[in-house]
């Protein structure tokens, strides 16, 4: 994911805003399909547990779109990982 926008970086400019955003669509997007795929769920299954179709969910995981908060809250619950897991740079460590 690209670095928080932070203040001392210069100018707070659309073009730094749509940066930070696409990178956080891509995070969430790698994320999303790792996660989905280490609870063995398939595109298919996962959208109808959600009740979207594949093709809403084949585009969160191409990171064309973003899912609207009562989605992503729906999502965690479907995949049962906390919400935070989605945008973390790093895959969580197991515990153990």
């Amino acid at each position: 994911m690209a670095p928080p926008l932070h203040p001392s970086d210069g100018p707070l400019t659309p073009e730094r805003l749509q940066d930070a955003y696409a990178a956080m669509r891509r995070t969430f997007a790698a994320n999303l399909r790792r996660i989905r795929k280490e609870r063995g769920f398939k595109c298919y299954g996962a959208a109808l547990g959600l009740a979207v179709s594949t093709s809403t969910w084949g585009r969160w995981e191409s990171a064309q779109r973003f899912p609207t908060p009562p989605l992503l809250a729906g999502i965690a619950l479907l995949l049962q990982t906390p919400v935070a897991d989605f945008f973390a740079d790093t895959p969580p460590e197991e515990p153990g």
